[in-house]
């Protein structure tokens, strides 16, 4: 095969003539290193990751030089390990932010169901009256600002 796409056609046509779906293919001694590269860049087109292709590279720059390929994934599961603690380490320093998002975006609207319940004529104060409806604008101006922003800082966090 020199493409993707005759591993395709071929896997196609094996299908049609057996009728399902081909569980694998008998690789062909004289046509093993294509097929070899052909399935890696069909491993590499189905589980769109980066570690896979990570390690696909791997295995394209060991094969051909008879590189240490065992050693080289020693490595990567090394890294792997690594990052998978690196990003536990920042979902648990990022909680406390989100607590703080979570406190900052309810409180004002707790507050001020609370203070609809205790007097009811507050509401209608600040509706009807045009310094309220200012101040309601720019609370929820400013509830806004303040929900985009603490997003932001989880997102980087």
């Amino acid at each position: 095969w020199e493409s993707i796409d005759d591993f395709r056609r071929f896997a196609e046509e094996v299908r049609e003539a057996t009728g399902g779906i081909p569980i694998g293919y008998k690789l062909s001694a004289q046509h093993i290193e294509k097929d070899i590269d052909a399935a890696l860049r069909v491993v590499s087109e189905r589980v769109q990751t980066d570690e896979m292709d990570r390690v696909i590279d791997a295995i394209a720059l060991c094969r051909p030089t008879g590189g240490p390929t065992a050693a080289v994934f020693d490595v990567m599961a090394d890294a792997a390990r690594r990052e998978r603690d690196l990003e536990s380490e920042l979902v648990a320093l990022a909680a406390p932010t989100r607590t703080s998002a979570h406190v900052v975006g309810f409180l004002p609207l707790a507050f001020g169901l609370l203070a609809v319940l205790i007097d009811p004529a507050v509401l209608s104060s600040l509706v009807s009256w045009p310094g309220g409806v200012v101040c309601l604008t720019g609370g929820a101006i400013a509830e806004i600002v303040g929900f985009v922003w603490m997003r932001h800082i989880v997102r980087v966090a």
